[in-house]
């Protein structure tokens, strides 16, 4: 039996995409790596449910968020699909934007306060980073 391609108790998702100008290197089949990886996106958003929200951030200006958590998965794709790569690399300036972002939402949930900290039981909010670059 095949079990699905994601945790039931995940909820939210947040996409990390390199928009820098290196991810318009060219493969053998004539694909820039932007592509590729626009394609491995849509693939993958399109096998979870329609109650996961996305969250998509890019490298452009230290970490940007392009969608937010209440896009449709819809929106979320087409702006995707508008991403093109011409920026510089700050791969760690995005990713503090991203789990800064997601901090934000946690937060907001009561899922961490400033005072008690993260509480682990409450698995009613988990999420998934993914990071998707040249290198």
């Amino acid at each position: 039996r095949r079990m699905p391609p994601w945790d039931a108790s995940m909820r939210n998702c947040v996409v990390l995409l390199d928009t820098s100008a290196s991810m318009n290197q060219r493969t053998a089949n004539n694909l820039s790596l932007l592509d590729i990886g626009k394609a491995g996106i849509e693939q993958m958003v399109r096998r979870f449910p329609n109650g996961l929200k996305f969250l998509l951030v890019t490298t452009r200006s230290g970490g940007t968020v392009e969608s937010g958590w209440h896009d449709s998965q819809d929106d979320f794709l087409a702006k995707v699909k508008n991403l093109v790569a011409r920026d510089l690399s700050d791969l760690p300036g995005a990713l503090r934007c991203a789990f800064d972002t997601l901090e934000q939402r946690r937060s907001s949930a009561d899922l961490e306060s400033y005072g008690f900290g993260r509480q682990p039981w409450m698995t009613l909010d988990a999420a998934a980073v993914w990071v998707i670059t040249d290198g």
